[in-house]
């Protein structure tokens, strides 16, 4: 193997390689939780995002999914303070994400 081969597991675009994965991202209808949602689904991740509020998911699908973007953003509302919520999200999240 080439010392340049060798290098290019080190670019960027390799390290930190989000196509086609999928994320479950907690508060992603604001703050921290939708910049990481933003560069998540920008570089190709199918991204779930939960919060409490649908509307403020859907807005959130609304202004930074689309065409425009590499990935998905998928709302699915919870509350994440309490444990049927979370129940219920896991079930959600696997049966949308069967493997």
């Amino acid at each position: 193997m080439s010392s340049q081969t060798n290098n290019d597991q080190f670019k960027l675009e390799n390290l930190f390689n989000v196509k086609d994965k999928v994320a479950l991202v907690t508060g992603g209808g604001s703050g921290i939780g939708l910049m990481v949602t933003q560069a998540l689904v920008n570089n190709g991740a199918k991204v779930y995002i939960t919060g409490r509020t649908q509307e403020k998911l859907d807005r959130v699908v609304e202004s930074h999914g689309g065409k425009n973007t590499a990935g998905e953003i998928i709302p699915l509302t919870a509350d994440i303070s309490d444990k049927e919520s979370i129940k219920n999200l896991y079930a959600e999240f696997s049966k949308r994400e069967q493997q």
